[in-house]
């Protein structure tokens, strides 16, 4: 087998498998994206931009948690800081706000701005930009992600096979992205 053969099994292996993460994901949860959408709306967007959370992550490994001025980290299972070294320490307020954010983002693990794919052509010159703030789901095999875009006018281009925009509502569409 030749290596450009091998690369486009591997291409379409990594396709199928991202495809059935989000299937399964869809299935287990057998909740539409306009429900997903309207839940965040909802019930998440609004503490989001009263605390103005632009970034947020409940990893096996890490916890951050940016809003204001503020980032605050430590590494799991530990709390041990440093998982990024300019951050803070969590302290009670924070805390607190992580586990609001936590139980309010039952299916998700992570909050962070959606910017273009800066080593691909096809989003050379949108550089700095971003694109709303992604809510990322909790799947296996997948990077999908909803983005919340008040009133955006339209989505970045669809790179073939690494990343595809699928409008939702005015203010919302879903992201789905090879996971390799």
């Amino acid at each position: 087998m030749s290596i450009a053969n091998f690369v486009v099994s591997l291409s379409i292996f990594v396709l199928v498998m991202s495809a059935l993460g989000l299937i399964f994901y869809i299935q287990m949860t057998n909740i539409s994206d306009e429900e997903i959408v309207a839940q965040l709306e909802a019930n998440v967007v609004p503490y989001v931009l009263e605390k103005e959370v632009f970034q947020f992550n409940d990893s096996d490994w890490c916890r951050i948690l940016a809003y204001g001025n503020r980032t605050v980290s430590s590494q799991i299972p530990d709390g041990s800081p440093n998982c990024l070294p300019e951050a803070l320490d969590f302290e009670n307020e924070d805390e607190l706000i992580f586990a609001d954010l936590k139980s309010k983002l039952t299916n998700f693990y992570a909050i962070s701005y959606e910017r273009p794919i800066s080593y691909r052509s096809e989003h050379a010159g949108l550089e700095g930009q971003t694109f709303g703030l992604g809510f990322y789901i909790s799947c296996a095999f997948c990077r999908t992600r909803y983005v919340y875009f008040p009133e955006y006018e339209s989505l970045p281009p669809d790179i073939d096979m690494e990343i595809w925009y699928t409008p939702i509502n005015s203010n919302s569409y879903r992201v789905d992205q090879d996971w390799n």
